[in-house]
């Protein structure tokens, strides 16, 4: 079976087609493949099949964090042997037995086979939310034949998965798509002008009870000698008045 990492991005991004999952498993029921179901079960099978398959491939994720030094090991990553992910993979090898196939260039390699619709083995017909965590359980079982399973990452600030180009030893705590790198990038630049601006500003807020009587009577108070030596506003110096006086440059000459 050849793994496709943007089919499973999109399966873990938007989930599958509900009308389509719908026509399929209507379809098997026809035939007595699965048990019948309405369309609402249908349909809530579909997004069963998104949140069995975020919460397996979450837990590979995680398997590689250490929340004490707050950094992410990719090839560290391991799954707990009784976990939930390490069980619903071996439910469905010991019901999926794998084979060999040649590859594109014709090497052996083993086939993980998707499970067909029917399951004309058991007696009872599986319900469609069944038949759609299986198919979830296996499509993780292919992400973990691949060796891009260590490029998966879920971005820490719209919580997408995306695949980094390379793996380096290590990360820190936070991983970013390509959008949201961008984003935190301007964010972290605005939040670091923001703080420059204040210590500036804290550093001639202490200043003004050394300045001469002709200077203060020129400027006439703090926040104008703060507007005209900075540029601030004073709705900027009104907004951060607190924060400013009480940083160490400026905590001794509050006003």
């Amino acid at each position: 079976m050849q793994f496709d990492p943007d089919h499973l991005l999109r399966m873990l991004n938007r989930g599958l087609n509900e009308r389509t999952v719908e026509f399929s498993l209507r379809s098997a029921a026809q035939r007595g493949e699965i048990a019948i179901g309405t369309v609402d079960e249908f349909r809530d099978a579909a997004a069963k099949f998104q949140t069995c398959l975020v919460e397996l491939v979450d837990e590979w994720i995680w398997s590689g964090l250490n929340p004490e030094e707050d950094l992410d090991y990719p090839r560290k990553r391991k799954l707990r042997q009784g976990s939930k992910a390490w069980n619903a993979q071996m439910r469905w090898l010991n019901s999926h037995s794998p084979r060999f196939t040649l590859t594109a260039t014709g090497e052996p390699e083993y086939d993980f086979r998707l499970p067909p619709i029917s399951h004309r083995r058991s007696s009872t017909p599986p319900g469609p939310t069944e038949v759609m965590q299986t198919r979830a359980i296996a499509e993780f079982v292919s992400l973990m034949q691949s060796p891009v399973k260590y490029n998966l990452a879920k971005c820490s600030r719209c919580e997408r998965y995306h695949f980094r180009k390379k793996v380096r030893e290590f990360y820190n705590g936070k991983s970013f798509c390509a959008e949201c790198r961008s984003a935190a990038s301007v964010e972290a630049d605005r939040k670091k002008r923001r703080e420059d601006k204040l210590t500036e500003a804290a550093k001639l807020w202490g200043k003004w009870d050394t300045l001469s009587a002709q200077t203060r009577s020129k400027y006439g108070t703090r926040e104008n000698y703060l507007v005209e030596r900075l540029g601030l506003t004073l709705t900027f110096i009104s907004r951060n008045r607190s924060e400013i006086a009480q940083s160490p440059e400026g905590a001794s000459h509050n006003a």
